[in-house]
């Protein structure tokens, strides 16, 4: 709280916009939510765990490519022995984005390659490493997990072997690619028009001793690329580290905006075998109306996930409530609780109410920022150093003391600590 100034403007926040104005409130209540539009909304689902041994209606195995996918009877959909594919897809078109696809793989060998496919294409039996109109791809390339566009690529370097939770969106201009359980990654970005061979065109017979080479600094030559016409023992691509410490792919293209689309799921597993645990894919659409509203998909009733404008949003359930809070990412720099930000209309500074409400959403979210919804009146740690930073040691203390925009209960310490300390300012 005390350094919030040093940091970027990442916030969480929930929808607590009604708490500066309201009493303390003496036991932890769920946050009140934004009233849902007055145009209804529509939400579509195609869901599966995968359990039996016979696909459900909603999917079709008859949709291209030359290998097998098959669920296992234990709860697992099996996909293998593929040159150009193999996957099931939904047996009917999805409703426009925005989309929201979420599942579970588990990447088990080197090379499993697991693809998530949207098109406006009903078939499809070609690499799922490759740029093409009506496709985008979401796919592991051995080591790197990827997003194939229409036109573009972006990837990073996901090597594990191990379960994946996957998150993507797609709207009329972005796709997004995320892995919660990836740290530290380094994305790649990948060329073919800087190489220095011969041709300058990516394609170096070692048969002749024919260097490889990049023209810019920072990448270097890797084997493999999308010149098919070149053998592909003679293929390499150009390839530097273009962005730092992320999950999250995101890609421009306007797939999205394509109209009605398919989704594919699958892998491109030549010789091994390729799990898929889950999966589920989501799209909401409005009825027309005057003024664009965002869609509220969630009421959290129950834990999960859902999208509200743009923003992936978590229902976390902590003390036996269940909470929303909304993840905004590369907001706007937010200092003081007075000073704008970046949520929703509705929607304010995220503020923990208890230590199982603060792992919670911790768990949920991967979000460890320090909080600015916590404030002091006055300049000064006040009773920071000898009371812990909650809001039933702050009952205690008779001086002027710490609080929050969302009101009573708020937590942010068990125990007393030397933090904020005698630089921190008013707000």
């Amino acid at each position: 709280c005390g350094d919030c100034c040093d940091r970027d403007a990442d916030c969480a926040c929930d929808s607590s916009c009604t708490a500066r104005l309201a009493e303390p409130r003496p036991t932890p209540a769920p946050s009140p939510r934004p009233t849902p539009p007055a145009a209804p909304t529509t939400t579509t689902c195609v869901s599966d765990d995968f359990e039996g041994t016979s696909l459900d209606p909603q999917w079709t195995s008859s949709a291209g490519g030359d290998g097998e996918c098959a669920l296992s009877g234990a709860g697992v959909l099996v996909c293998k022995n593929a040159n150009n594919g193999a996957h099931i897809r939904t047996a009917n078109t999805i409703i426009e984005a925005p989309l929201m696809i979420s599942g579970s793989l588990d990447k088990t060998d080197d090379c499993s390659d697991h693809y998530i496919k949207v098109s406006t294409q009903s078939t499809d039996s070609g690499a799922p490493w490759s740029n093409r109109p009506g496709f985008v791809t979401f796919v592991w390339n051995c080591d790197y997990r990827a997003i194939y566009g229409q036109t573009g690529v972006v990837s990073t370097y996901s090597p594990s072997r191990q379960t994946y939770d996957i998150e993507i969106t797609i709207d009329e201009s972005t796709v997004t690619f995320r892995d919660p359980t990836e740290a530290e990654t380094v994305t790649i970005d990948c060329r073919n028009d800087i190489c220095t061979d011969y041709g300058d065109d990516c394609c170096a017979s070692e048969h002749w001793d024919e260097p490889r080479g990049c023209r810019v600094a920072g990448f270097v030559p890797r084997s493999g690329g999308q010149n098919y016409w070149c053998p592909e023992e003679e293929r390499y691509e150009c390839c530097g580290e273009v962005s730092g410490v992320s999950g999250d792919l995101s890609l421009s293209d306007t797939i999205g905006a394509s109209g009605p689309l398919y989704a594919y799921v699958g892998a491109d597993c030549d010789g091994c075998e390729a799990a898929w645990d889950s999966v589920e894919i989501c799209s909401w659409s409005e009825a027309p109306t005057s003024a664009p509203t965002a869609p509220w998909p969630s009421d959290c009733s129950s834990a999960g996930r859902f999208k509200y404008e743009g923003h992936t949003g978590y229902c976390v359930e902590a003390d036996g409530e269940i909470y929303d809070v909304l993840l905004v990412e590369d907001g706007q720099y937010t200092c003081r609780h007075t000073d704008e930000n970046s949520c929703p209309a509705g929607f304010d500074i995220w503020v923990p109410r208890s230590y199982a409400h603060a792992l919670a959403v911790v768990e949920a979210t991967g979000w460890y920022d320090p909080l600015v919804g916590i404030y002091r009146d006055e300049r000064g740690c006040g009773s920071c150093q000898g009371y812990a930073m909650n809001s039933d040691a702050m009952a205690t203390y008779g001086g002027v003391g710490w609080k929050s925009v969302a009101g009573d209960p708020w937590f942010m310490r068990l125990s007393s600590y030397s933090e904020p300390n005698g630089d921190y300012e008013a707000g």
